[in-house]
């Protein structure tokens, strides 16, 4: 993931912006603001665009360590993001940490 300038991570793997554009880190409240959630650094994690986004996309939202079992579950699998992310090795082991990094608070 990257925060601040994609160009040397689309550099480094050798990315198109737009996939870079979906790798791009992101703040993911665990327990979401429009529920109650604070806006704490016990509340927010590193999450990729693309991971940030599907969390929300369905109609009963997972709590956050049923979230993250499912990501762990996806990611290993390879079904998680574009098959393109897992062509390249380096991304992978990248999506595989962030996946395990993510510490809900409960």
């Amino acid at each position: 993931m990257w925060d601040r300038c994609a160009d040397p991570f689309i550099d480094r793997y050798r990315l198109s912006r737009r996939q870079a554009l979906q790798l791009q880190c992101t703040a993911e409240h665990l327990h979401a603001q429009i529920d109650g959630g604070e806006n704490c650094p016990q509340n927010i994690v590193a999450a990729c665009r693309t991971c940030n986004a599907r969390r929300h996309y369905r109609k009963a939202i997972r709590n956050s360590n049923e979230h993250r079992a499912h990501v762990q579950r996806c990611v290993s699998r390879g079904k998680w993001h574009a098959k393109w992310v897992f062509d390249y090795l380096a991304l992978t082991t990248v999506c595989q940490q962030a996946a395990e990094a993510k510490t809900p608070t409960a």
